[in-house]
């Protein structure tokens, strides 16, 4: 579960500093960092039975998702 939190961590704050960037060669690609780091929370939540927390992550993945399809699609 260790590695789960680094990838949430990491993840979350990768994506935010591409995003916030804004530059168009790498801001998408913020979507898919943000997408893997809310998948490694809700997991992470849901092991810990911490219920908000992964309902909160379940809600950040859909919005990251949606997002990514923005972006790429």
């Amino acid at each position: 579960m260790r590695l789960l939190k680094y990838i949430g961590e990491v993840g979350g704050i990768v994506g935010a500093l591409m995003v916030a960037l804004n530059l168009e060669s790498i801001s998408a690609y913020g979507y898919i960092f943000f997408t893997t780091s809310s998948i490694a929370w809700t997991i992470v939540a849901w092991r810990m039975k911490e219920w908000s927390l992964m309902r909160m992550s379940f809600a950040f993945t859909s919005i990251n998702i949606l997002g990514t399809y923005n972006w790429f699609v």
